[in-house]
């Protein structure tokens, strides 16, 4: 299916996969020599003196809980892992926002903004493999926050991440409570095996944001290479 003939119909609320699809970057946590400069520089503004490279160390660590976890897809959650890195007790929101823009920048997608801002009339919410510094930062590249609080699903919350059923029965619950239906509801994202297979699964319309429009017909209801296009399909 493309995006040109598709016209989706009854949709109340919109939820969102974040990186990739409403901002660029993220990823697994790999060793990042580039990335170790900037956070040991900013550490060393802050008075830590680490030794070691903080990726690598988050690296293993994160590798190291996986293995641990009687979770099928584990996630965890980056301020315990920096407080550990650090030897301090508690590494605060704020503090891991610093600390992944300094390992990692994030920006909005090309008409993420613009799309929401359209789209402002239905419920939006997010379903995501994400950290506690995710929203925020999100908030602050939109210019605002348009997400409802209850339909926010964000894998470091729950300890385990997409594509496991479990965050995507969650948000099914909470659409209930708000007497939407899966089928009234709407997931956009970029990944086929973690986006959209799972929310089709539940019953869920879902839409692939591709820089190539194609799909097996029984996967994506569309396909969309850029956001401007997601308000059109909305009928």
């Amino acid at each position: 299916p493309d995006m040109a003939s598709t016209v989706l119909t009854g949709i109340r609320a919109v939820i969102f996969d974040v990186h990739g699809t409403l901002l660029t970057g993220g990823g697994p946590m790999r060793f990042d020599p580039a990335a170790d400069l900037r956070i040991l520089e900013l550490l060393h503004q802050h008075g830590h003196h680490l030794k070691e490279s903080p990726t690598r160390s988050l690296e293993l660590m994160v590798r190291q809980h996986h293995a641990e976890s009687a979770e099928e897809y584990p996630e965890v959650d980056l301020r315990r892992l920096w407080a550990t890195l650090l030897r301090i007790e508690e590494v605060s929101t704020e503090w891991l926002t610093e600390l992944e823009h300094a390992r990692q920048p994030l920006c909005s997608m090309p008409s993420a903004r613009e799309c929401l801002a359209t789209l402002s009339s239905l419920s939006l919410g997010l379903l995501s493999n994400a950290q506690a510094e995710t929203l925020p930062v999100l908030c602050r590249e939109l210019g605002r926050d348009p997400f409802a609080a209850d339909l926010c699903v964000l894998s470091y919350q729950h300890g385990v991440a997409k594509p496991s059923a479990h965050l995507f029965e969650l948000l099914i619950a909470r659409l209930a409570v708000r007497g939407i239906a899966p089928d009234a509801a709407l997931m956009v994202g970029n990944d086929p095996l973690h986006d959209i297979a799972p929310a089709k699964a539940i019953g869920l319309k879902a839409v692939l944001l591709s820089g190539t429009a194609h799909l097996p017909a029984n996967q994506a209801d569309a396909v969309i290479r850029d956001l401007s296009q997601l308000p059109g399909i909305l009928g």
